[in-house]
């Protein structure tokens, strides 16, 4: 009896299922001289090849498929609420696959928040100091970071971290320290090179990328958190914002920063 062919439509997980594969089908043959109802394993028995792992292209797939649905059941039920079953289930993989790509449930969150930090912070800034002034070159770093400090995803990332910091309470602490020495570390590369320029003194106090990141986020980060505030701020709160912080930089009058 040849083995019957796979179905089709199922999730990708299910073709090396171990209790789905196809086992040995052992041709039968009567034998006339003994009872109708006895059968022995024919001497031609069907042999079906064994599966290997899958490819690691395959592999990928699979584990992007499962932190994607991770992230989403995390942020939207959050980590007691959202079971490994949700997760294979809306990953299209079963629980097994699951603990051989990545781990148990608290390893899979533990690695959703930490593969989301580097796609939190891509900042590609290039201080283009032609035909700009201080002012102009601050005001595009300022929208550059809001735009990702207080997108909706980030937001979203951020409130299921708060939410969780009693449960794991070393890794939000982590997240949080790696997330803002990479925004730091990018407002300090463009400051430095807006030195370079002359845009700026010299800056001889280390904490001024952190200041000038206070500035400009404040507490609308957290008022984004409790869902009190949905939208960026107007281009006027901006402005104000740089000028305060030039103002504070350089001892200056409100918009006497400009060179």
């Amino acid at each position: 009896m040849p083995a019957s062919a796979p179905e089709t439509g199922r999730s990708i997980d299910r073709a090396v299922d171990p209790h789905i594969l196809p086992r040995k089908f052992f041709g039968q043959s009567q034998n006339k001289s003994r009872e109708m109802n006895r059968s022995q394993p024919s001497n031609t028995d069907e042999k079906v090849p064994k599966l290997g792992r899958p490819p690691a292209g395959e592999i990928e797939i699979r584990k992007r498929a499962i932190l994607s649905a991770a992230t989403r059941l995390f942020i939207e039920n959050g980590f007691g609420n959202t079971t490994l079953a949700d997760i294979g289930k809306a990953a299209g993989v079963t629980k097994r696959t699951i603990y051989d790509h990545i781990g148990d449930k608290e390893t899979l969150f533990q690695t959703v928040c930490m593969q989301c930090l580097p796609e939190s912070l891509e900042l590609h800034f290039e201080v283009r100091p032609t035909g700009e002034t201080t002012r102009e070159v601050l005001k595009n770093l300022a929208k550059l970071i809001m735009n990702y400090s207080l997108s909706q995803e980030n937001v979203a990332l951020a409130r299921m971290l708060m939410t969780e910091r009693m449960r794991f309470p070393d890794l939000v602490r982590q997240a949080v320290e790696t997330l803002r020495e990479l925004y730091e570390g990018a407002i300090d590369s463009v400051l430095k090179d807006m030195v370079e320029h002359g845009l700026l003194p010299p800056l001889n106090n280390p904490r001024i990328p952190y200041y000038f990141y206070d500035m400009i986020i404040g507490s609308m980060q957290t008022q984004m958190l409790f869902g009190l505030k949905n939208e960026l701020p107007e281009e006027v709160e901006v402005e104000q914002r740089i000028d305060i912080f030039l103002f504070g930089l350089h001892g200056l009058e409100t918009g006497a920063g400009n060179h």
